[in-house]
């Protein structure tokens, strides 16, 4: 296990990317999947997460294993895997898995350390958001230049957008 390895959300940004390869080499199969913000909006944040992992887990081989899944949810393989015949598999959902797996925790960081990315890229197409600095997360600058610009094709505009002063 990588040292230092810990809850992405516990770590620093730099601690994360320092983190990056180690993991990819400790770790026997990696993957990554998301959803885009349209998802989200059209099918809810619940669906876009099992979208995700399903699109994560098409990259891996998974004859027979187990999936360790950080949260509370009630996750089944039919969630995860849909119906098209991919390997079954024992889901346990681990509650603060991020803080208590080293699986997990990889996961949580690479997740981490490609969305900070995603989010630097995204900073330089459009500079209005503080995407940089923010990563994402609804700061004050972020919230500002909501209400100033209103959102961009990037943003979930299902979510609660500060979008007009109080």
């Amino acid at each position: 296990m990588p040292q230092g390895l810990d809850d992405s959300k516990r770590l620093t940004a730099r601690r994360r990317e320092s983190l990056e390869a180690p993991i990819k080499a400790w770790a026997s199969h990696w993957a990554l999947g998301s959803a885009s913000n349209r998802e989200i909006d059209d099918v809810g944040i619940e669906v876009a997460l099992r979208l995700a992992a399903q699109r994560a887990l098409t990259q891996l081989p998974l004859g027979g294993a187990s999936l360790l899944v950080d949260g509370p949810r009630s996750i089944t393989p039919v969630d995860l895997c849909g119906t098209d015949g991919l390997a079954p598999m024992n889901v346990t959902c681990v509650i603060g898995g991020d803080h208590l797996c080293a699986s997990i925790a990889a996961a949580s960081v690479l997740a981490k350390v490609n969305r900070d990315r995603t989010m630097m890229e995204l900073a330089v197409v459009d500079d209005r958001f503080g995407w940089e600095g923010n990563k994402g997360y609804l700061s004050a600058q972020h919230s500002a230049a909501l209400r100033c610009h209103g959102p961009s094709k990037w943003h979930r505009t299902s979510w609660n957008l500060p979008l007009a002063l109080p």
